[in-house]
């Protein structure tokens, strides 16, 4: 299992568009009470989110400044959703999507997670803008998987379930692109992009305790008769991974480094794996490395998916 924390914090270019303008500290800004047809009159984006006013006559008060005076937040931008560390809210396109950041020697690992795309092409290019490296996933998404075992064990480095993680030779260029092709009848999304350094903790051993937390209202009447509000349901996995004695400590250290951390989570990044295949973004809820007389240890893992 691998472990990699996005160091993207915005894209040097993309062609994503948001809903509502950019804020402006020259306009007025006014309080619309109809939720069904809010304009740019009382909408803006700034930062990573939408804001919405909360007076008339709102003329330059920074959203941030005067959070829940003069503005209240509003939910992700487009162009940031696939960045705010969430692993249900995406950024989507009526066309294709791309978006391009800067890379380094240091940082290799990608991972995409929760997308819809006919097929997606990562490029990366050098300082005088040219494509020195490139990766297309395939174009057909789970054409061998025939049940629900093999959907899941799946070897990663395809596209299975949305999901993909790719090892970029970063050593190449200095700036990747991310393209998703437009599926015929959908926009293309993606719901999370994680870039950054792949922190191996481990080979994961089976089996693996996929368990699940929902959020639904279950309310029953006078009669007895259940009624349910459905909400999120949230992924909770239990696995092991098995690692070297003489890397014990070290990875002790890594994991406190990123405890309290929302993480990209890569059960194997062996692309000889027969059966770990899971990519999700989450925060460790609890991880225990157990050190053993003998030449491995084992760290005992439970990973709670990013709502």
């Amino acid at each position: 299992m691998i472990y990699v924390k996005n160091t993207i914090t915005a894209f040097s270019a993309t062609n994503l568009t948001d809903t509502y303008s950019d804020w402006s500290e020259s306009t007025t800004y006014t309080l619309e009470t109809n939720n069904a047809s809010l304009t740019n009159a009382s909408m803006v984006r700034y930062g990573a989110y939408y804001w919405r006013s909360l007076t008339n006559n709102n003329l330059n008060n920074n959203p941030e400044l005067t959070e829940n005076i003069h503005w209240v937040k509003y939910g992700i931008s487009n162009k940031f959703a696939m960045l705010d560390l969430s692993s249900q809210s995406s950024s989507s396109y009526n066309g294709d999507m791309y978006v391009e950041f800067p890379i380094t020697v240091t940082n290799t690992a990608l991972g995409i997670g929760n997308y819809i795309s006919q097929n997606v092409q990562i490029d990366i290019y050098d300082a005088l803008n040219n494509i020195v490296w490139t990766y297309t996933t395939p174009d057909t998404i789970n054409s061998e998987v025939i049940d629900w075992w093999t959907y899941i064990y799946a070897d990663y480095n395809f596209q299975f379930g949305r999901t993909a993680y790719i090892n970029l030779p970063s050593y190449l260029g200095v700036k990747a692109r991310v393209t998703f092709y437009q599926p015929v009848g959908l926009n293309a999304s993606c719901g999370f992009l994680s870039y950054g350094d792949g922190v191996d903790m481990g080979k994961t051993k089976t089996p693996i305790n996929f368990k699940f937390t929902s959020y639904a209202k279950k309310t029953y009447d006078d009669f007895g008769s259940l009624s349910i509000t459905k909400g999120a349901v949230q992924d909770l996995l239990d696995f092991i991974t098995v690692i070297d004695k003489d890397y014990f400590m070290s990875n002790k250290r890594k994991i406190k480094d990123v405890y309290n951390d929302i993480i990209m989570f890569v059960l194997d990044e062996s692309s000889t794996s027969q059966f770990e295949n899971l990519v999700t973004l989450g925060v460790i809820q609890d991880a225990s490395p157990i050190l053993d007389e003998y030449d491995k240890s084992i760290i005992s893992w439970t990973v709670v998916e990013a709502l």
